[in-house]
């Protein structure tokens, strides 16, 4: 083969390479770029400090799996889920049991706090739960309205929901109340939560578990026949 010949076949191939470069290379950056399902991974924190203090638990206790959500009152996504979390748990009651931790996460939710203060001190009265869902229900009211306001509302939903509104008060102020609120904050960097809600689903024993950054990931997971398994 001449010279000349050479050159010409070597430039036909660099072109055939460049062309089906730029063929191929954006499915190759979209495969790269596509999540894949949630994996397990190993937990920076333990199992005792994920459902120990701070934590409230609805469900079967014995229950083999557990699923923790992260969440803040002022989120409208968290308020969203709480149908679904609560059909999720309907539709594996013998599989699964549900955790509340409260995380505040955005710095224009200026109210989550008192709001956890308050479902905290509901849950010294045995109503966490029926707090939970009473401060959600009102979560439109909250926004733009003052602290002193938003104290107003959470003691009015403290009569609603039959408390004894004094002792409320009391604890509503306690500053061991405020402190386990304000500790849950760990969890953000223990196990890089970066949106909520984000939940966190255990299996019955070990320190592996599967993180699900949203309600759509959460919901496609444990509609898988093998996730509870």
């Amino acid at each position: 083969m001449k010279s000349g010949e050479v050159k010409l076949f070597i430039g036909i191939l660099v072109c055939a390479l460049v062309l089906t470069g730029v063929a191929v290379f954006p499915s190759i950056i979209s495969a790269i770029n596509q999540p894949g399902p949630p994996k397990p991974y190993t937990m920076k924190v333990d199992r005792a400090a994920l459902l120990g203090e701070g934590g409230h638990m609805k469900g079967n206790p014995s229950a083999p799996y557990t699923l923790i959500e992260f969440g803040d009152y002022q989120c409208s996504h968290c308020r969203d889920a709480e149908v679904e979390v609560n059909q999720v748990l309907n539709d594996h009651k013998d599989k699964l049991k549900v955790v509340f931790r409260h995380l505040a996460l955005s710095p224009a939710h200026t109210h989550a706090p008192l709001l956890a203060q308050a479902a905290e001190a509901a849950a010294r009265q045995g109503k966490f739960w029926e707090m939970h869902a009473a401060i959600f229900k009102s979560q439109d009211a909250y926004d733009m309205s003052s602290p002193e306001d938003v104290r107003k509302l959470v003691i009015n939903l403290a009569s609603q929901i039959k408390l004894d509104v004094p002792r409320f008060r009391k604890d509503l102020d306690d500053p061991k109340i405020e402190r386990i609120v304000a500790n849950q904050n760990k969890f953000i960097t223990d196990l890089t939560i970066a949106v909520t809600p984000t939940f966190l689903l255990l299996p019955p024993t070990g320190d592996r578990a599967v993180k699900l950054s949203s309600r759509g990931a959460m919901l496609e997971h444990l509609a898988k026949p093998d996730a509870l398994k």
